[in-house]
């Protein structure tokens, strides 16, 4: 496993689609990005972020990077994901444990929504 390992968090379902989904989704970044990128979730479903990071660091990772694919700053974001990211840190002191920020709050997302609406507008969608 490479020395950095990105985790992308997403909330957890009880639907077992969603986490196949979301696998498929990590699969397909990581193809495209060229690293690792493991599926966590926060709750319900497995694995949970902690889980993900012992994974990560138990396969070589010195650098694991969470990512929130989350659109809005709401409490997980504000206060359960740094807390879980501290945990994370205290329990693997010798990997640098980075939490960025959740997905909504990249300006890239307001371009991709307008292509979209501008797509189906074109399309007589609309």
């Amino acid at each position: 496993m490479p020395d950095t390992v990105w985790i992308l968090i997403a909330h957890g379902s009880r639907r077992a689609e969603s986490s196949t989904d979301h696998a498929a989704l990590c699969a397909a970044v990581a193809e495209a990005a060229g690293t690792p990128v493991e599926p966590a979730y926060l709750e319900i479903a497995g694995p949970s972020i902690p889980e993900a990071v012992t994974s990560a660091v138990d396969g070589g990772a010195t650098t694991v990077v969470l990512l929130p694919y989350f659109l809005h700053p709401g409490n997980h974001v504000r206060e359960d994901l740094p807390r879980i990211a501290q945990e994370c840190r205290d329990a693997h002191p010798g990997t640098a444990v980075e939490l960025r920020t959740h997905v909504g709050a990249d300006p890239r997302l307001v371009g991709l929504l307008a292509s979209l609406v501008d797509d189906a507008s074109a399309n007589g969608s609309d």
